[in-house]
Parts: C-alpha cells; structure tokens; sequence
C-alpha cells in the first residue's frame, strides 16, 4: 500500500489519501488567496481583494489618512471615513507600500481630509515625516 504507513493508526488505506488531500487543498486555498491579494488605484478609486473578495471605495468618501509607524519600525496605512470607521488598511509587507501611499495622498481631495502620523511612541503629529 503506497498511502498507509506502516505504524499508521487508520482503520482504512484511504483514510490517509483523503486526509493528505484535504491538508493539500487547504493549504493551496491559502496559497492562493495570497498570492492574489491586490491593491490598484485608479482616478480616485481604490479597489482591493483577492480570490475571495473584492472592495471599492470612492477616496472622495476618505476622511483621514493616517501612517502609523509600529513599534519594531513597520508601517501601516488607515483610511477612516466620516464615522471615524477603517475601511482600508494595509501594511509595509505589500509590495511598494511607499508609493501606494504617496499614490493614495496625492489622489486624496485636499479639504475635509486630516492626515496624521503616528510615530512609534504613538505620538500624533501632522507633520510630514513618512510621507
């Protein structure tokens, strides 16, 4: 038998393979729900997902931009709306997180918008370190 080993505890050969094969899948379900993760901003409208979902957003409806730096030096970008609510958050690990960023301020209308930076502290400051 290819699938059963010798010190297995199953009662049925193809116990084994059903199980390997659930393992299997499972991990190629996470596999490829990361590797299509996406994030793309194009003329004031931020579209996110993967495999499994996919969001939109107006950055009209975006009323702060927050950068907060972490505590072992990592980065994370909110977007709040009017009721205060994160409706995107992304951190440093995304591929060119930088210009995401910088693509996402420069996109965002200037009045009614607060931009904030929160250092590792957690001081707040509107400053443009980071950005």
């Amino acid at each position: 038998m290819i699938f059963v080993s010798p010190r297995s505890s199953w009662r049925h050969p193809a116990a084994d393979a059903i199980f390997g094969g659930a393992v299997l899948g499972t991990y190629s379900l996470i596999y490829f729900h990361i590797k299509s993760f996406f994030v793309r901003l194009e003329s004031g409208i931020l579209t996110w997902g993967s495999l499994f979902f996919r969001k939109t957003i107006a950055l009209s409806l975006i009323k702060r931009f927050a950068l907060i730096e972490g505590g072992r030096g990592g980065q994370t970008l909110e977007l709040r709306n009017a009721k205060n609510r994160i409706v995107f958050r992304v951190a440093d690990t995304v591929q060119d997180f930088g210009d995401l960023a910088a693509d996402i301020r420069k996109q965002l209308p200037r009045d009614g918008v607060s931009f904030a930076y929160r250092d590792s502290w957690g001081e707040w400051s509107d400053k443009k370190r980071g950005f």
